[in-house]
């Protein structure tokens, strides 16, 4: 994406993007902002819900990228997505960033949107020394495994996550799955190390979703299911903070 280096706030690696965070925070203190999200996967809507709660006063837009909002999620998630951002006053576009400067953003219908705070918050792509490693990859340049997390091409490679692609059983890139992958993938790295048979990992059939539309409000998909309210925030939000007390050292 031109210009994004040079323009953009980036969300990922968070890190940097927490360190960043409090300088535009001040920034929107001093007159209100004109801020756009790039990417409307579960990490830019929740990310714009939670700049629209911190920063009341800017005017917020989504950019979809071209496609659906919330792609990949069930269609009653997806409508009830855009309920909300409509609510919270987010204007959602669906067009895709085509190049950042310094106070706009080139759209790929032709036009351009003035931007004071452009933040990209796209989905993840292979890592790019993938492609040299000589390693089976997929069609996206990820690193394709089978149903034992094993690669198709080099059997003492094992890996699982956003670095993997299941070849016989594709599956969206997400947290729920890398996290069900892991246990499978250790087991089997044990078990290879050790000589013994390998373990087939199935992973879900429906996963729970749960997406954050900031504080106190969030919803919930399971399968065709969708439910929304201050209860499945709360019912996340116990989720979230027992997730991470397991790996607090």
């Amino acid at each position: 994406m031109p210009g994004a280096s040079e323009y953009a706030v980036l969300l990922r690696p968070l890190e940097r993007f927490a360190q960043v965070w409090p300088r535009m925070v001040a920034r929107a203190q001093e007159r209100p902002l004109s801020i756009a999200v790039i990417g409307a996967g579960a990490a830019g809507i929740e990310l714009a819900c939670a700049v629209r709660q911190r920063l009341p006063a800017s005017h917020l837009t989504l950019l979809t990228g071209g496609g659906e909002l919330a792609s990949g999620y069930p269609a009653r998630l997806q409508a009830r997505v855009l309920k909300v951002l409509h609510r919270r006053h987010i204007t959602v576009l669906h067009q895709a960033c085509t190049g950042i400067s310094a106070d706009e953003i080139a759209l790929s219908g032709g036009a351009t949107l003035a931007c004071d705070l452009p933040i990209v918050a796209i989905g993840t792509h292979a890592p790019a020394w993938l492609a040299g490693s000589g390693l089976a990859l997929d069609e996206s340049g990820y690193l394709q495994v089978n149903a034992l997390q094993q690669s198709s091409s080099h059997v003492n490679v094992f890996a699982a996550g956003d670095v993997a692609s299941r070849a016989d059983q594709p599956h969206p890139r997400s947290g729920v799955y890398a996290v069900r992958a892991g246990p499978a993938l250790a087991a089997n790295l044990a078990a290879a190390l050790a000589g013994q048979p390998l373990q087939v990992h199935r992973p879900p059939r429906r996963t729970l979703n749960l997406l954050s539309c900031g504080t106190t409000y969030a919803i919930a998909s399971w399968g065709n299911l969708s439910l929304g309210g201050s209860w499945v925030w709360r019912w996340k939000d116990r989720i979230d903070r027992r997730f991470v007390q397991t790996y607090r050292a």
